[in-house]
């Protein structure tokens, strides 16, 4: 009985997520859009570009020359890498600003931003991770936090995951 009302909640949700009134629409269709481009730029629409998110001038040539190669041929999205966190944030701003099309966005952050980014957050590698055999320990052990909130279901294996947790966090001094 629990697992109907479960699954005809999920369904309704979903039916709900899925409606959105045309009065609030107001962003012009993907395919009219897509309908209205030459094939030079559809092509150019399935490119990406690489690009160090730095802050640069107006006149700076790499940031002249991702413009053109935007306005252009249309390239479809940025693959950031590198720089800091405020200025691949203030060139992606800019770089929507002037593309007809909204640029698909893209990171190369393996070890996440910190890894990458002055100003963002070092996470332990993948190998790191897995050789603990906890990655849940591991993150903790690397990353400096103010404190974690656990959130769980009733269900037996989610309670005793967030026991265990909670245990980990009160012996590591972490805030709960």
């Amino acid at each position: 009985m629990n697992k109907r009302k479960i699954i005809i909640l999920v369904l309704t949700l979903f039916g709900y997520s899925c409606f959105i009134p045309s009065s609030l629409n107001k962003e012009p269709k993907i395919e009219i859009l897509l309908s209205d481009l030459s094939i030079q730029e559809k092509v150019g629409q399935m490119f990406m570009l690489r690009y160090r998110g730095e802050f640069y001038r107006e006149d700076a040539y790499v940031l002249k020359n991702v413009k053109r190669l935007i306005t252009d041929h249309h390239i479809g999205g940025i693959i950031s890498y590198f720089g800091s966190v405020h200025g691949t944030i203030e060139n992606l701003n800019e770089l929507q600003s002037f593309s007809e099309i909204p640029l698909l966005v893209a990171a190369d952050y393996e070890r996440g931003v910190g890894q990458h980014l002055d100003g963002g957050t070092l996470f332990p590698t993948n190998m790191a991770m897995a050789a603990t055999g906890d990655a849940q320990l591991s993150l903790a052990q690397a990353v400096p936090m103010a404190g974690v909130i656990i959130v769980t279901t009733p269900q037996n294996v989610s309670l005793q995951d967030s026991r265990r947790g909670l245990a980990m966090f009160k012996q590591m001094n972490i805030p709960i």
